[in-house]
């Protein structure tokens, strides 16, 4: 039985899909965020609170801090337990690697006597 040029164009090209799925290629990595109450930072290591319970996410090396305009380092987040982060994350076989934590800023209180 003869395939016509179009059977043979579709064979070749599942059969390349086929040979990229099986070369063991990983799945890329999803983008995500949290948003919750920092409880906990130790090291790299942030601890938050949320409304679906407490979740883990290690910081990369080069994440980024910020709070408002300004520029916090890693070890300074700390000072900020308590507060209202969100952490942007990749997720790769379920480790969560934070990429950037933006620290709610504090709202200015007005006293009136």
């Amino acid at each position: 039985m003869s395939r016509g040029v179009p059977g043979r164009v579709v064979a070749c090209a599942v059969a390349v899909v086929l040979a990229m799925a099986s070369a063991g290629a990983a799945p890329p990595a999803m983008r995500r965020a949290i948003i919750g109450t920092l409880v906990k930072v130790d090291g790299l290591t942030l601890t938050l609170r949320t409304v679906a319970g407490t979740e883990t996410v290690t910081l990369a090396s080069s994440a980024k801090v910020r709070i408002g305009s300004k520029v916090l380092t890693i070890p300074e987040l700390g000072s900020q337990t308590g507060a209202r982060v969100k952490v942007r994350y990749t997720e790769t076989s379920g480790q969560k690697e934070g990429q950037s934590v933006t620290v709610a800023s504090m709202k200015k209180v007005t006293r009136t006597t």
